[in-house]
Parts: structure tokens; C-alpha cells; sequence
């Protein structure tokens, strides 16, 4: 007799396994409820890695609500009003809160504006679907429909990222057994594809997106040497010059700490004096110290020696509210005022401005009564012509707009704001006299705004007339000086990819291809400087130059005159002459060489050697059951391996320096195999034979294996 499942009963369970999960997840304390409540449909979540105003807040709304960005005190941040039919439905709102709670302790991360995504998409299918929101009748149709609306709504790499999301929260639900009908799921979309053809005019385009304009560059380079007053220009051709020395976020370097200038170190062959800046990178990488080049240490110097400078009065202000944090700072000559309990319009204009006044003008006057409207400050005479306001209201009012976290301004590094680079005083840069009691740190919209005009917002590059070649205002952004920087240090052939990771403050080798934009072009070019440079090349590929009675650099000409990528470094044959000769066996071929340095082909490399090695076990195997129908083969393999252990012996050899193109010479065996091949249908295939079982088991044990170490 067939069992009967009570589905009624299972639907039950489940929705209970719910309210427990969302209860437990309530109740709980999370640094995402450092500064709000499970309640709120606003979370504010910018001390956990946000680095731009508009994402301050995560709202657990629909997907079609845009918040308005509005100005509001540090200490009091609120979210921008939701109205009621833009907020997601119950019980999905109460769940989207405790599962971002959930998985912030099992994947935490700072990008919640992303993985918020796809629970927006996920409510409104629901309840098109279903009538109703509950989450546990999530399915696989549900999934898909919503999988669908980010391929189009979104563009295919924005679409991929919100699908992993959605894969991360469904299988987190399996995880919680809240789902009724749990399944295996398969993401239906696929990664966006990395360009492999670096040459032509879509990649010239795409690379051009990516990297700072020539023209832009000197723009840069002549405001950050000019005597201008303006201290947004100041402060962001300082921040750029520093983020051309090495190669550093935007966000990095504005949490960077005052005394990021490490100790000089000197060139031991050439004398010259560099330096380091020490960073906190923001992708997983330990703390370090960027190494300076000697040619850009007075460039960083004076960089820093100019933020810190516009900074310093911000600093001075942080160290007096981490000393009197129940008192208003006054400068010296205001001290004075202390002792009043009431202050006269000039007088407040004085303690917030920090500029002694007899009188004020209308603008002034306007400037000072906009502050008390905003802080909710009554006037205790408002008749009298001459008012009056209570000093202590005043200094409660500025003591709530202290930053969010005072003293301390980076959780991750225990950096105080007293001991950062990128304070400033509030109205910095906004206005030429800023507010001289109340301070916070530079935002990232400082900068981007700075480089790039927004509205009324007016780059340093239109203030001071900075055309591009179409004659528009030059525009850029900060990620730009990364990927620049990046791609240039590829141009140095001394620079291996790990250096490279490590010097960015990447976590992985695998993220330097997002930021690589040297064409194939350029490969090509560092290929025809190696050719006959024993010092840059090994094998017949360096020792050329011995047998040539051309000059070196007519010969690479005609030698190299294209190149393509391979599983184990380049190709260098010109298929314009002849069709590849050593199909699927680069290794054997006089037209392959490798780089030392280039992560991807060594790792290859290495995988090689070891699946050949073990190749060879099984061959052994196969022959000692009297199967020698693979003796063919092993006879290849051992030529394979013998090329193989060549070719690492010379990317371990410490005298064979990083960069150096290397090539090996094709071995008679392969080369008469490959003519064999071209023959056979003229001649009689030769098959190789063996008189004995002992010459057979001789010829197996001969090579012995050889275990390598990554």
C-alpha cells in the first residue's frame, strides 16, 4: 500500500521553522542593528563598508522605489520617508530582515545594497504568483521568473551578480529548512566572458573606458603643481597624485591614517632614495606598505604634505572632542564666549565660523539662522529686535552632529579621526569660510564630484576650463588611476602577476585580469625586445643572435610578426606562412615560448607535468596486465615529461630572471613523428616493436616518477 504525504502538515511545519528563524534573527544583536532597528524599513549600514552617501541605508522596499538623498546630521542619520505601498509585504519583509541578518554572519559583506536585489524581485513574483509573499512556497519556476527579469532589467555582468545572490539566499533557506519544496537548482545564467582578443578596435574602446585620457592626466598634473586656493582641487589632484604612485581604491585612500608615509629605503645599485605608504586594502589583503619608486617620491610627499595641511584644522578640532567630549570647541581668541548663557546672532555666527565679528552681513545673518531652523533652536526673545539664543542649546545642538562613531572613524583599522589623513572641517569645500566646530570625513562624492561635473556641481576640470579632445570638459573617476597604474607596472617585464597582487592589495592573482588592458599588441612588443637577449631569453629563442647577419632588430621584425595566447604561454607562428605543424602540442613546437612571471602559463605548466606523471603510472599498469597497445604512448610521454621538467628547471633557476621569454628547442623524436605523420599515406607506418617482455618492462621502468611540489 502507497504512503499518503500530509503536504497540509508539511506547509505547517515549515511556516513555523519561519517564525522561529525570524524571531531567533530578532532578538539577536548584529552590527547590522548597530544604528537601527529590526522595525525600521531603513538600515544604516554605512559603518560597515559603504562608501557612498546614496548607499547609506538598505530599504526593504520595492524594487521601483527610488530614495531621495537628503542632508541629515551624523549622529542622527535618518533613511528617506517609504511610503507604505513601496515597502514589501508580510510575512517577506519581516524575513528579507532576518536573513540578511543571517547570512551577514555566514557571508558577511558590505555590498547588502546588492544582495537586498534580488529579495525585492523575489516578493513581487511571489505575490503574482501565489497572492501572497510567504517565502517558503519559493520554487524553481519562482527563481526563474525572477532570473528573467534581471536579464532584463538589468546588464548581463549586473544581472549575473544578483543571480548569485539568489543562489546564496536559496540555498541559505535550504540551509534553515524554511523552504517546502527544496530543490537543486542551477543558476541559468552564466558568467560574463572576459575579452581573450586584446587587439582590435572594440578592445581600443573598451580599454579606453577603463583608463584616464592623456589630456586629463596633465590637467591633473597642472592643478596639483598650481598655487590654487581651491580646496577641492587641492585635495583631489593630491588624492590622485597619490593614487598614481601606487595602486590604491578610492576607498583605501580616503580611510588612509595621517602618518601613512613609511621610513625611505634606498636603491642598492642605483642610490636613489624611495618610499612606502602604508594602506588597509579593502579586498581581503593583509595590511602593507606600498613601495614608492624613487622618480614619484617627492610626488607622494607633497601630496600628503598638502592633504595634511588641508586637513590639519579638522584634526585640531577631533583631538579637543575626544579631550572635552561634553564641550564645543572654541579657537583661542573665543574663549570667551564660554562663559555667556546667551549668544547674540554675531556672536553665534562667530562660534560657528570661528571669525571674530563686530557685525554681519544679510548672507551671514542668513547663514547662521538656517543652522538654528535646521537644529530646531528657538530664539528665547523672538520679539525683540536683537535675538538672543541659549549657549547651551547651541553646544548640544554641535555635539550631536559629532560623527556617528566618534572618536573612532574606521572600525577595521581602530583608526581614530584624530589620526586620519581625509578629515575636514564641515562646508570645506563647499564654501571658503566652513564651519570651525563641527568636522567629519571626506566623502567619496567629494571626489567623484570633483572629477566629474554633476548638474550644478562643477569639476575642477570645468572650474578651470580642462577640455578632452572633442572639446568637452574632461571627466573621470577614481577607479580609473587603478586600472592605469595596473596596467602600466605590465609594461616592466621584472613584475610578475603575484607582485603585481600583492602591490594592488588583492587577495587573489585572479582578480589582476579585471584591471589588465595591455593589448596583445604590447605582448608582442616585449616578445621582439626579448628576441636574441640572452639575458631576457633561454633556448634557441635567446641564443638567435649568434647565428644571424642581420641586424637584431630587422630580424625580430620579420620573426615576430604576431602572437596569440596558449594554455602554456605564446604563440609566435605566423599562420600567414603555414598552418600550425604540432596541433594540441605547443610544448614540442619551436614556435612556442613561455615568460617567466606569467602566473597562468607556469600554474598550467605544473598541472601538465603532474597529469603526465600520473599518465605514465597508468601506462605501467596497463603494460604489466600485458596490455601494450599503450606503449606508443608512453614513449611520447616520456618525451613530454623530459620537455616539461626542462622548462621548470628553468622557471625555478633563480639566475634565470622574472620576465625572461624562454623557448625550447623541438627534440628529433617529436620532429620525426610530425614528418611520419605527413608521409603516412606514402609509406609504410613503421611500428615500433619490442623483442621481449624485458625490453618492454625495461623500458617502463626507466623513468622514475618524480613527485613536485607546488
Amino acid at each position: 500500500m502507497s504512503k499518503h504525504i500530509n503536504f497540509s502538515h508539511l506547509f505547517s511545519e515549515t511556516n513555523k521553522k519561519l517564525q522561529d528563524f525570524i524571531l531567533n534573527k530578532k532578538n539577536q544583536p548584529s552590527i547590522l542593528l548597530k544604528h537601527s532597528k529590526f522595525e525600521e524599513n531603513g538600515w544604516y549600514v554605512k559603518h560597515i563598508g559603504q562608501k557612498s552617501s546614496a548607499r547609506n541605508f538598505v530599504y526593504f522596499s520595492k524594487p521601483e522605489f527610488k530614495p531621495k538623498i537628503s542632508k541629515r546630521n551624523n549622529a542622527n542619520p535618518i533613511p528617506a520617508p517609504l511610503p507604505d505601498e513601496m515597502r514589501l509585504s508580510e510575512p517577506f519583509n519581516s524575513f528579507a530582515k532576518a536573513l540578511l541578518i543571517s547570512l551577514n554572519e555566514s557571508n558577511p559583506t558590505v555590498a547588502n545594497h546588492i544582495r537586498i536585489v534580488p529579495l525585492k524581485y523575489l516578493e513581487g513574483v511571489l505575490v503574482k504568483t501565489h497572492g501572497n509573499s510567504n517565502p517558503i512556497r519559493i520554487s524553481k519556476e519562482i527563481l526563474d521568473t525572477v532570473v528573467n527579469l534581471f536579464r532584463k532589467n538589468f546588464s548581463e555582468e549586473s544581472a549575473y551578480s544578483y543571480t548569485s545572490q539568489l543562489l546564496l539566499i536559496y540555498k541559505h533557506m535550504i540551509e534553515q529548512a524554511i523552504i517546502t519544496a527544496p530543490i537543486i537548482w542551477k543558476v541559468p545564467l552564466k558568467p560574463k566572458q572576459k575579452r581573450r582578443t586584446r587587439v582590435g578596435k572594440k578592445f581600443d574602446e573598451e580599454r579606453a573606458k577603463k583608463l584616464p585620457s592623456p589630456a586629463g592626466i596633465y590637467a591633473l598634473a597642472e592643478i596639483f603643481n598650481s598655487h590654487t586656493e581651491n580646496r577641492a582641487a587641492i585635495f583631489c589632484s593630491s588624492i590622485c597624485a597619490l593614487m598614481l604612485c601606487a595602486p590604491d581604491r578610492a576607498s583605501e585612500a580616503l580611510l588612509a591614517p595621517v602618518d601613512l608615509v613609511a621610513p625611505d629605503w634606498t636603491d642598492p645599485e642605483s642610490g636613489e632614495v624611495g618610499t612606502g605608504l602604508r594602506w588597509f586594502p579593502s579586498k581581503g589583503a593583509p595590511p602593507l606598505v606600498k613601495t614608492v619608486p624613487p622618480s614619484m617620491r617627492n610626488i607622494a610627499l607633497k601630496a600628503v604634505g598638502k592633504i595634511k595641511e588641508l586637513s590639519a584644522p579638522a584634526r585640531k578640532i577631533a583631538v579637543w572632542y575626544e579631550e572635552n567630549p561634553t564641550n564645543i570647541y572654541l579657537p583661542s581668541q573665543l574663549e570667551h564666549l564660554r562663559k555667556k548663557t546667551r549668544l547674540t546672532e554675531i556672536e553665534l555666527f562667530s562660534v560657528l565660523f570661528g571669525t571674530p565679528k563686530q557685525q554681519i552681513s544679510p548672507s551671514e545673518r542668513d547663514r547662521a539662522l538656517k543652522w538654528l531652523r535646521r537644529n530646531n533652536i528657538q530664539s528665547i526673545n523672538p520679539s525683540n529686535k536683537i535675538k538672543a539664543f541659549k549657549f547651551k542649546l547651541v553646544e548640544e545642538a554641535v555635539l550631536k552632529l559629532l560623527p556617528i562613531d566618534f572618536p573612532l572613524m574606521d572600525a577595521s583599522s581602530n583608526m581614530k579621526y584624530s589620526e586620519a589623513l581625509c578629515i575636514a572641517r564641515v562646508s570645506e569645500f563647499r564654501s571658503k569660510l566652513p564651519f570651525s566646530c563641527i568636522f567629519s570625513n571626506i566623502p567619496f562624492s567629494t571626489l567623484s564630484m570633483a572629477l566629474k561635473s554633476r548638474g550644478k556641481n562643477m569639476s575642477i576640470f570645468e572650474r578651470f576650463n580642462y577640455r578632452d579632445e572633442d572639446g568637452a570638459f574632461i571627466e573621470m573617476t577614481s577607479h580609473q588611476f587603478r586600472h592605469y597604474l595596473d596596467t602600466l607596472v605590465r609594461h616592466s617585464s621584472g613584475i610578475t602577476e603575484e607582485n603585481i597582487a600583492q602591490w594592488a592589495g588583492r587577495k587573489s592573482i585572479s582578480q589582476n585580469i579585471t584591471y589588465n588592458h595591455q593589448s596583445d599588441r604590447d605582448v608582442i612588443t616585449k616578445l621582439r625586445d626579448a628576441l636574441g637577449d640572452p639575458t631576457k631569453a633561454f633556448g634557441p629563442f635567446g641564443d638567435i643572435s649568434k647565428r644571424n647577419f642581420i641586424t637584431r632588430d630587422e630580424f625580430a621584425s620579420l620573426k615576430i610578426i604576431t602572437a596569440h595566447t596558449t594554455e602554456n604561454g605564446f604563440c609566435i607562428h605566423d599562420y600567414t606562412q603555414s598552418p600550425c605543424e604540432h596541433h594540441n602540442n605547443c610544448t614540442s613546437c619551436e614556435d612556442h615560448v613561455c615568460i617567466k612571471g606569467d602566473i597562468r602559463a607556469e600554474n598550467n605548466i605544473r598541472a601538465s607535468y603532474k597529469e603526465l606523471l600520473i599518465l605514465q603510472d597508468d601506462a605501467r599498469k596497463a603494460f604489466s596486465t600485458d596490455v601494450l597497445g599503450s606503449a606508443e604512448w608512453f614513449i611520447y610521454q616520456s618525451h613530454q615529461i623530459q620537455r616539461m621538467k626542462e622548462l621548470i628547471t628553468l622557471l625555478d633557476d633563480p639566475d634565470v630572471p622574472v620576465g625572461s621569454v624562454i623557448q625550447i628547442s623541438p627534440t628529433p623524436f617529436l620532429t620525426g613523428i610530425i614528418r611520419e605523420k605527413e608521409t603516412q599515406n606514402l609509406t609504410e607506418k613503421k611500428q615500433i616493436e619490442f623483442s621481449s617482455l624485458d625490453d618492454l618492462r625495461h623500458l617502463l621502468s626507466a623513468p622514475t616518477r618524480e613527485s613536485y611540489d607546488d
